[in-house]
């Protein structure tokens, strides 16, 4: 059987929990197809219908809107959209307080965070981290 050709992948994610304490933020892996065009956005969870291409978290750190993920050419891309307490990539912010971000790249086994505890103290139990792992799936 030969492999099916790259024309026949649908760009897909996999967001999966990255517990580096006892108070990190656990949550179930999280998969989901991203097709160019489609972007994911991610924000705090409310008690309102769910709706498509949205991935929330119940976390006191994290926006209503809070970042964005989309895929072109089969590559992954993030975004903060005016986040309060930040999106960080591999421990870097992405932009400043309230301000929207440039698109950056994302690769398998980046680390994203989401919010730092506004506290400000070492208490780390509000912050969603995560690891991001591309999980292409073929056109059935």
């Amino acid at each position: 059987m030969s492999p099916q050709p790259q024309e026949d992948l649908i760009p897909a994610i996999r967001i999966v929990p990255h517990v580096d304490g006892p108070r990190s933020l656990r949550f179930d892996i999280i998969e989901r197809d991203v097709p160019d065009g489609v972007v994911i956005k991610i924000g705090r969870f409310t008690d309102k219908a769910l709706v498509a291409n949205r991935v929330t978290f119940k976390s006191k750190v994290v926006s209503r809107g809070h970042a964005e993920i989309w895929s072109e050419g089969n590559k992954f891309f993030i975004r903060d959209t005016k986040s309060s307490s930040g999106t960080f990539l591999n421990h870097s912010r992405l932009s400043t307080p309230g301000a929207e971000s440039k698109a950056f790249q994302l690769n398998d086994g980046d680390i994203v965070q989401l919010g730092v505890d506004y506290q400000g103290g070492t208490e780390d139990a509000y912050r969603v981290k995560s690891f991001m792992e591309k999980t292409d799936k073929y056109i059935q």
